[in-house]
């Protein structure tokens, strides 16, 4: 329900409907009759002159005959912020000597792209919460992604369910072909709600010839098991290096126009991608 604009009705004068209806009030905290009905669809999107009003959703739950189950169910929203200002470009800064001998020449770019399953105010208490929301962020890490113009790109905290709904099918339809690791980590809740590691390449510049996973749990037991003289020093070492952390290994062949027979430079690329646990209290990482 909302308050004002035109061609929407006051909620007293809405006829009782079993769909999701959504209003929305202008200012204050005023009484039901205040409230408009500006939707019954099950979507709605903001606009510019919804800001500084507060929404309310209201749903009824019914059968597949059409008869009531529960509700109706209330929910009222905070004032809606108006859009925050565009993120500022951040300059990259080219290593020195780059690209100086005569092999092949690409760009790389390693990024931690900060899960949201870890973007949480609690972690970062200085910063607003709109910005540490996945959909803004999002948007916003795939420009700088594609600005920065790289052949490979090695990405960390990349969470499964983002990987296949957002980067995997955006960053491929700018001209990337993928692999996503996930970590081995079993205990963070809803499908897809892993972080690991995403490799892109240009597919235009190299062909994936082959490709590794590395899971480091398993030499992690294997150097426990071996080295530890006693139970309890055992179960130091596991709970020190059992993190969970993967490896990606891809060997990626160059995509050349000069026949093979005459290439004076290797013809493949090893690249790999890893994100590991960070121990600084310990004095190593």
């Amino acid at each position: 329900y909302s308050g004002g604009p035109e061609g929407t009705r006051d909620r007293s004068a809405a006829p009782r409907s079993r769909k999701p209806s959504i209003g929305a009030q202008s200012d204050g905290e005023p009484d039901a009759n205040e409230w408009v009905e500006v939707s019954t669809a099950r979507s709605f999107l903001f606009s510019a002159s919804d800001v500084g009003r507060s929404f309310r959703v209201e749903v009824e739950a019914v059968k597949h005959d059409g008869s009531h189950l529960f509700g109706p169910r209330l929910m009222k929203t905070e004032p809606v912020l108006s859009a925050p200002p565009p993120a500022p470009k951040r300059p990259l800064l080219a290593a020195k000597d780059a690209g100086a001998g005569g092999g092949v020449r690409f760009r790389m770019l390693t990024y931690n792209i900060l899960a949201e399953i870890y973007a949480t105010q609690q972690m970062y208490p200085y910063c607003d919460f709109w910005a540490l929301n996945w959909n803004y962020r999002v948007v916003n890490l795939i420009r700088e992604l594609k600005d920065a113009a790289a052949d490979i790109m090695c990405l960390q905290e990349v969470q499964a369910d983002h990987y296949e709904k957002h980067l995997k099918p955006q960053l491929s339809d700018a001209g990337f072909d993928s692999l996503f690791k996930q970590k081995t980590r079993e205990d963070m809740g809803g499908k897809g709600k892993i972080d690991g590691c995403a490799t892109f390449w240009r597919r235009t510049k190299f062909r994936l010839a082959e490709h590794y996973g590395i899971e480091f749990n398993e030499p992690a037991r294997n150097q426990a098991q071996a080295e530890a003289e006693s139970d309890d020093q055992e179960r130091e070492m596991l709970n020190r290096l059992l993190k969970d952390n993967v490896a990606q290994i891809l060997v990626l062949e160059v995509l050349n126009r000069v026949p093979r027979q005459h290439r004076t430079h290797a013809s493949s690329i090893c690249v790999v991608n890893t994100h590991l646990y960070s121990a600084a209290k310990r004095g190593a990482r």
